[in-house]
């Protein structure tokens, strides 16, 4: 192993400021000259635009009758914006590149905070600027974007709650954990996952990171506060306790509902009429949509399980395949550039000391572990992926620096010395 290059404060400033104004300008240049500002709205877009949009208009909360659907912040963020500016997508479009443009400054941060590296930080900040995904998922109107930033802002939070005995970065981390939550409720758990991993691991090894149980309750009681709003909201409007969304019954039935369709088999997703059609006949409110189309997956699971294995090695493989779609039967140019970057930095993330540097590298490790297991009772595709992407991007390059210097050390040495 080389020397470890270190900044001054002063030189970081420099880096975080570029990296931003870096992160802002190819985003920009893609939004205007590729995609288009004011571009028609798709996917998942239209949900969260309308639910913003009803909400300025004083139609409450939610779209077509269903009022907990989508997770709030993405379309809490849009409706201040909108009450600002007036409804108009273009500006959701802006604030979220904004977003995706602080991702970067802020892994330079988190990763020459946990490794101790400059040069690994700034190459990982640098490339997450130019990967492609983070450019084209900074314009949409979705989740993906303040996955990204949310799941680095609570890493980043965390390493500093075990390194500072203050109280702040404790508080500052429920807080995150609770916002990632709000915005994909799939990170609920994530704050206990961290928990319990830590206390099994230092009864094995010595962990460079770790809170006390005191630490612990107060950023649990910080992410409860945080989630209390929405919380407190969903008992209100359907009287029960929900700090999630009611997609995830939906969600449940149309990957696992029909363990027998060639598309859920796949690692897709089938939303079969009759099963739909049977939910909503035997319930008019939303909740009870939600209680009745889980029964109905769980049903299925237990009725068919011989069929669930196949479902879950697809939904595994598709979660770390470098193409973008990978139920497309068709090759396209994305495919292939992807594919050019994702197989090296896959290669370089395994045979890299972070995956062995549990002690080190644990909390970066468990993010992504937890990112992964959490899409394998659903779909799995590298959309799912994406706000751990980052962290895998550091692997790659730790890997890639200490395979350098192995074989052309004067190489690493001379970019460890442009980088200082």
């Amino acid at each position: 192993m080389f020397g470890v290059p270190r900044l001054t404060l002063d030189r970081m400033a420099y880096w975080v400021i570029g990296l931003f104004i870096l992160s802002v300008l190819v985003r920009s240049v893609f939004l205007v000259g590729v995609t288009g500002v004011d571009r028609l709205l798709q996917g998942d877009e239209p949900e969260y635009h309308t639910v913003s949009a009803l909400f300025i208009n004083g139609e409450g909360w939610g779209i077509d009758g269903e009022k907990s659907k989508r997770s709030p912040l993405i379309s809490f963020l849009s409706s201040g914006l909108y009450s600002l500016v007036g409804v108009h997508t273009s500006a959701s479009r802006w604030m979220l590149v904004f977003f995706s443009s602080l991702t970067s400054p802020l892994v330079f941060i988190v990763i020459n905070k946990i490794s101790k590296r400059c040069d690994v930080a700034i190459l990982a900040a640098v490339i997450w600027a130019l990967y492609p995904p983070s450019i084209w998922y900074a314009g949409l109107i979705t989740t993906e974007t303040m996955s990204s930033l949310l799941v680095i802002g609570s890493l980043a939070a965390f390493l500093w709650g075990g390194s500072d005995k203050n109280r702040l970065p404790v508080l500052i981390t429920g807080l995150m954990f609770g916002l990632l939550s709000l915005n994909r409720s799939v990170y609920i758990f994530l704050p206990i996952a961290l928990m319990i991993v830590q206390i099994v691991l230092s009864r094995t090894i010595t962990l460079e990171w770790s809170w006390s149980t005191r630490r612990w309750a107060l950023c649990l009681v910080v992410f409860g506060i945080t989630m209390a709003p929405w919380t407190i909201r969903n008992y209100v409007e359907h009287g029960v306790f929900m700090p999630h969304t009611t997609q995830s019954g939906m969600l449940l039935l149309i990957t696992n509902g029909t363990l027998s369709n060639q598309y859920i088999a796949s690692g897709m997703y089938y939303k079969n009429p009759d099963l739909i059609a049977r939910v909503n006949e035997r319930s008019d409110s939303e909740v009870g949509r939600d209680r009745i189309a889980r029964d109905i997956a769980i049903s299925e699971i237990k009725n068919n399980w011989r069929l669930l294995p196949k479902a879950v090695v697809n939904r595994a493989k598709n979660f770390w395949t470098p193409r973008p779609d990978p139920y497309n039967s068709v090759w396209t140019i994305n495919d292939l550039i992807m594919t050019m970057i994702w197989v090296p930095a896959l290669v370089f993330f395994i045979s890299s000391s972070m995956v062995r540097s549990w002690g080190k590298y644990w909390p970066v490790l468990v993010i992504i572990g937890y990112a992964f297991l959490m899409t394998l009772p659903f779909w799995g595709t590298p959309r799912f992926r994406f706000p751990v992407d980052a962290l895998i991007l550091t692997g790659a390059v730790i890997g890639f620096l200490e395979v350098l210097n192995l074989v052309v050390p004067s190489v690493a040495s001379r970019i460890q010395k442009n980088l200082r």
